[in-house]
């Protein structure tokens, strides 16, 4: 299965609206098979971005999210703008380049700080 980006910023914003204390179990996003959906919340907890408790540990069988990280507070904030997160990934795109988090994470930080008029 490969990688979808949106469908992890899709998740992370999924997640962060939770308002349900200890996050929201089962991650359900609309239009987007359940399947992927399970496989993104275990790469994104992989990648340290969200809270998890493995397969079969409260809802039965896949993976109950707990909530987000501080890590996956932070990527999460870096990439709330759909604008910003577009452009970072026609970047990636343009160059040829994968959005592996350790390059996606500073290109949306930067791009903030282009919108800020930030300089340093």
């Amino acid at each position: 299965m490969k990688r979808d980006m949106n469908l992890v910023r899709e998740i992370l914003l999924f997640v962060e609206g939770c308002t349900q204390y200890g996050g929201p179990g089962v991650v359900e996003i609309a239009g987007r098979e359940p399947a992927d959906v399970e496989y993104h919340v275990k790469l994104l907890h992989q990648a340290g971005l969200l809270e998890v408790m493995g397969p079969g540990s409260i809802y039965g069988a896949g993976w109950t999210v707990l909530g987000l990280t501080w890590e996956g507070h932070e990527f999460i904030d870096a990439a709330r703008s759909a604008t910003t997160w577009r452009k970072a990934l026609e970047m990636f795109q343009t160059a040829g380049v994968g959005a592996a988090k350790e390059l996606l994470l500073p290109l949306l930080l930067s791009l903030g700080k282009q919108q800020l008029g930030i300089t340093s």
